[in-house]
This record gives structure tokens, sequence and C-alpha cells, in this order.
């Protein structure tokens, strides 16, 4: 095998256990970092940075390696849900060693940078008169107390051990996300190498190697910090039967990558709009499963309506329990629903729950019903503490019948309309003759026509003037009329779809 002696599950748990502690580390109370040694400390890192890496195999069957290049994947949607990891006090001391050795180099080059300036001070051309003498030794005092300040904090961090160092042991998990499709990283030279390459904190890899047969697949996690591997799980399964011990090889990771113990929470209601919430966290709705929870007390809140049943639960590490929550019982009432004609399909709240007539439990609060048959339109409405106990409906057809009244009416409109429309160009023609009759009338004094001519053009244009003034008096009437005609055919109209 390419790793070193196997180790089974229940030893690598054990490793892995004795690696990473019990749980958040609890450092002792330490005196504050004097506030110029606290400024050197690089800042803390915001997250922590977890890689998948393909798993190792040679020499295997074409059924094997593909079983070898999908476990990883599986591994990683398995523990991809994990969102935060606590840190062992042996993790922080190392965290905190790399973050007091970057704060050392920061102060050795502040040292460096201040003799060096010191030393140029030194070497400058001698001052000739009292008072460039005593700039010069003033600014060789300067120089000398920043070369004594520097070497005082480069003292002060060399005194300074890891555990002194305030490091948060909670840190929200980040997955490396190169490769969207799988999200698997290729070890190209070393372990540390990859990690520091691609600003990873945690690595998880594995070895699988084929015995007669069988896959024997070892997973590891590597630190950077600590730059030690420590196994994480193992399992041997045949290669079609491997993909079934990805959720308890990832169990065994999870352990590794949450760094504490951890258990696993299913509650199931029966009821499909129940909401199930597990400290807190809305999980899901009818059934729901918390995995990666800390062990202890968590409390369980399932919700129905405006009401909801709690329940509190204690977990072991490693546990998965299944807890059945009834949720709470709503008030019903019992309304019986009619329809003119029966057999309409019923919904409640989009649910179908039978056809007219029918007797119905409605919960307390409001429920959308609907009605639906062939041939009529939906009728649609509220059914609430305030219904009554016995609710019918008319159904509409949803073509309506033309009655006589209706037809009437419609004839009607369709008459005054033609009327109108003709009456139109009527006034349009004798306004015209009218225009015209005036436009052509002589001027005053004009001998191109004889009185007797003169007295019969004027009666011409006064016989066009009032015939437009009556025919825009007929105007008017004939619309009063249409007006009138289309309020009534809608009125009609509006009957007849409500009857």
């Amino acid at each position: 095998m390419a790793a070193p002696g196997r180790v089974r599950p229940c030893l690598a748990a054990l490793a892995v256990g004795l690696l990473l502690g019990p749980g958040a580390a609890v450092r002792a109370e330490s005196v504050p970092l004097p506030a110029a040694v606290a400024a050197l400390l690089p800042a803390e890192r915001e997250v922590f940075r977890v890689g998948i890496v393909r798993f190792t195999a040679e020499g295997l069957s074409a059924e094997a390696r593909v079983a070898a290049e999908t476990f990883p994947r599986l591994l990683y949607e398995q523990v991809g849900g994990i969102d935060e990891r606590d840190l062992s006090s042996e993790e922080l001391d190392a965290y905190a060693a790399v973050r007091l050795r970057a704060a050392t180099r920061t102060a050795a080059g502040r040292l460096r940078a201040a003799v060096e300036a010191r030393d140029r001070l030194l070497f400058e051309r001698p001052a000739t008169g009292p008072a460039e003498r005593s700039a010069a030794r003033e600014r060789l005092d300067r120089a000398q107390r920043a070369v004594d300040d520097a070497r005082d904090l480069l003292e002060r961090l060399d005194g300074i051990e890891p555990r002194d160092v305030p490091t948060d042991p909670r840190r929200p998990l980040e997955y490396w996300a190169g490769h969207e499709a799988g999200r698997l990283l290729s070890i190209e030279s070393t372990l540390h190498a990859l990690a520091v390459g691609e600003n990873l904190d945690l690595l998880l890899w594995g070895t699988v190697e084929e015995i007669e047969g069988y896959l024997a697949v070892d997973l590891f996690v590597y630190h950077r910090y600590l730059e030690r591997t420590t196994p994480a799980g193992s399992t041997i399964a045949r290669p079609e039967d491997l993909s079934a011990d990805a959720p308890l090889v990832a169990g065994e990771a999870a352990r590794a990558v949450l760094g504490r113990d951890h258990a696993a929470l299913v509650v199931e209601t029966g009821h499909a709009d129940a909401a199930v919430r597990v400290s807190g966290v809305l999980r899901g709705f009818s059934r729901a499963e918390a995995r990666f929870l800390r062990p202890g007390a968590h409390e369980i809140r399932v919700e129905l309506g405006n009401r909801a049943t709690v329940r509190t639960v204690e977990l072991a590490p490693g546990e998965r329990r299944v807890e059945q929550v009834d949720p709470p019982a709503l008030a019903v009432r019992s309304v019986r629903l009619q329809s003119s004609p029966p057999g309409a399909d019923v919904y409640a709240d989009s649910v179908w729950v039978g056809r007219t007539p029918l007797e119905h439990e409605f919960p307390a609060s409001p429920t959308i019903v609907r009605m639906r048959r062939e041939g009529y339109l939906e009728s649609r409405f509220v059914v609430d503490t305030d219904s009554p106990q016995i609710v019918s409906r008319a159904l509409l057809p949803d073509s309506i019948e033309w009655t006589e009244e209706l037809r009437a009416s419609r004839d009607s409109f369709y008459q005054a309309l033609t009327w109108f429309v003709l009456s139109v160009p009527v006034t349009v023609l004798l306004n015209g003759g009218f225009e015209s009759v005036r436009a052509g009338f002589p001027r005053p004094g004009s001998t191109a026509l004889s009185p007797q001519e003169l007295e019969r053009f004027a009666r011409l244009g006064n016989i066009f003037y009032w015939s437009s003034i009556g025919a825009r008096l007929v105007n008017v009437g004939l619309f009063v009329n249409l007006l009138i005609s289309v309020f009534d055919y809608v009125a009609v109209g509006e009957g007849a779809h409500n009857q």
C-alpha cells in the first residue's frame, strides 16, 4: 500500500481524537499582549479552508478505477455541508506560532532598518560648528533609541509563547472550488506544497488498493500548520458496494473536518405542511435531518399553522437519533359544500378534497376554496370561522344563452348605431352645401347677377343653412339615443350573466 499500515475505523477515530481533542480548544487565560507586539501580528484568517485531493490509486482494474475516482466525489457531497470547525489547542498553538514567526520577521526587518539608519549617521561628515554637532548628536540619539526600541520589541517577541497569542478557536469553513465538476485537487509535488499553493489549511486525501477483488480505502487528513498526516477513516468493500460505504467513511472524515464529535437528528412528523426547526434553524418540512450537530441538548420545534410542539433531546457523540414528533392538532370545523348543478370538483388551498355535495373539515385559519365543473365558470370563495355551516354556490355557464330581452336590446343598439352613422354624412353634406353657396355669393355692389337671381341665390343659402342646423340637432338626438341603447344593452347582458 502507498500509505503506512492500515488503520481500521475505530483506530482511525481514536487517532484523530487524540490529535484534535474532544471539541473547541480551551486555552488558559493569558496576559494581554503589549500593543506594539499585537500590532505586528498578522490578522487572523477569516475562514478555515479545506480541500479534497484525488485518491492515490495505482494498478487497479477498470471497474475498480471508476469506483476509486467516484468515491472522493461522494465523500465531498457528504462533508460539503459542514460550515464550521473547532480548532484544538495544538492547532491553535501551531497557527499562533506561524503568526509569531511572521511578526518576528517584521520586527527583525525593523531592527535591521534602524541599525542601518544609525550607521549612516555614524559615518556622516563630522560637524564643524557647535550647532551642527548638537544637531548631529540629537539625530544619532534618536536613531539609537529607534534601534533600542526595535531590539526590545524583538526580545519581547522571543519571550512570547504561542499559547499567549489570542486566537478564536471556532472558524467558518470554506471549500476549495477550483474544479466545479468534482472540486478535487491533484497532487503535483507534496501535500504541504499543495496546501501552501492553494492557500488551504486542511487536506483530505486517501489511497485505494485492490486486494483479491476488494478495494481497501484509507482516508487521511493533512494539517498545514501542524505539517502532519493523521488517519481519518477506512473501509474495505467490493467496487460495486463502495459507494454504499461513503456515508460511513464520511462520518469519520467529518470528525476530522469539524475538529469535534458530532451527532445526527432525524425528525419525522407525518404531516406535509409541518415545519421542522432544530435549535432554531429551519431544517425542512414533514421530515428533516440535521447532521453534524454538536453533542448535547437540542430543541426540536414542529410548527403547523400558528401552533407549535416543542421537545428537547440529548444527543450523544456519534449518535443518529430518529424522533417522531406529531404536529400540533389544529382546531377544525365541519362545513357542508353544495353546488348547483352538483358534481363540482372542490379544491381547498389547491388540494382536491372531493365533489359536491360533501362534508369537509376546515382549520380555524382561512382556507381558499374553489369549485370547478366542466362547462361552468369557476367559483372561488374563502371558508373561515365566520362562514356558515352550509355553503352553496350556483355555478354560471361558461357561455351565455341569448334571451329574447337580450336579443331585443342588442337589436335596439345596432339600430341606434345605424341611424347615427347614417345621419353624420347628411349633416356634413348640408353644411358643405351652405359653405359653397356662401363662398359663391356675389360681393355687395356686384352687378354680375340680376336682383331676381340674387334673391334665388340667397333663398338657396338659407335652405342649406337651416337644413344643416336641423341635421346637427338630429345628430345630437341620435347620439343620445345611441348612449341609452348602449347602457340598456350592457345592463341586460350583466343581468343575464349573473342569473
